[in-house]
């Protein structure tokens, strides 16, 4: 009898185990709020937006200054498009509106860079960065 309750609970677990191992949970993480240096400008990382498979991002503009702002996204962590942007944003005027796009940029769990910086032709200002994960 004894021999039975212990094989019982160890199938049990095992059993346990399997089922637990076959269920993934997503960490999605927003990146919050990424400013600028000097607060002129942020970026927002939405992760995991509820209409579907898709991340979102937002750039506004905060201060009247001849410079655009302008948030840039990376994978973190080498592989592909770690060396250039995988989408920019730009948002050109300081009118009160945030500019965003919603698209499936990165498969889930992925490591997500998000630089925000102001530009004023080749030059870039007050670049910060902030992180995500898909």
């Amino acid at each position: 009898m004894r021999r039975m309750n212990r094989a019982a609970s160890v199938v049990a677990g095992i059993a346990a185990l399997v089922l637990g191992a076959s269920t993934q949970a997503y960490a999605s993480a927003d990146s919050g709020w990424v400013y600028t240096d000097n607060k002129g400008g942020k970026a927002y990382f939405d992760a995991d937006v509820k209409s579907g498979n898709k991340e979102k991002v937002t750039v506004c503009d905060l201060k009247t200054n001849n410079r655009a702002v302008k948030v840039e996204f990376y994978l973190t962590g080498g592989g592909d498009g770690a060396d250039s942007p995988i989408h920019t944003l730009v948002d050109k005027d300081n009118d009160g509106k945030c500019v965003s796009k919603s698209y499936n940029w990165f498969g889930e769990e992925r490591d997500v860079t998000i630089a925000v910086l102001e530009y004023h032709g080749s030059k870039t200002y007050n670049m910060n960065f902030g992180h995500a994960t898909s």
